[in-house]
């Protein structure tokens, strides 16, 4: 091989990675901030879920007391 050859091949190999970098670089970014929405939603639903559902638990042990 003469040294044009390897100077692309080089060349080549350092865009690919550069492009691969980058890439995993915006996936880990674009994951984050997805990861950050829905750790909000989740939390958000299952804090109002987890209320709900104490406040029924409450009314129907009100309305069990009631009934005794």
């Amino acid at each position: 091989m003469n040294d044009r050859m390897i100077r692309n091949l080089i060349v080549i190999f350092l865009f690919v990675n550069t492009n691969i970098l980058m890439i995993t670089i915006c996936q880990f970014f674009i994951f984050l901030w997805f990861s950050s929405n829905l750790n909000e939603y989740l939390s958000f639903h299952l804090l109002t879920f987890a209320g709900e559902s104490s406040y029924h638990t409450q009314t129907n042990l009100v309305a069990e007391e009631n009934m005794i």
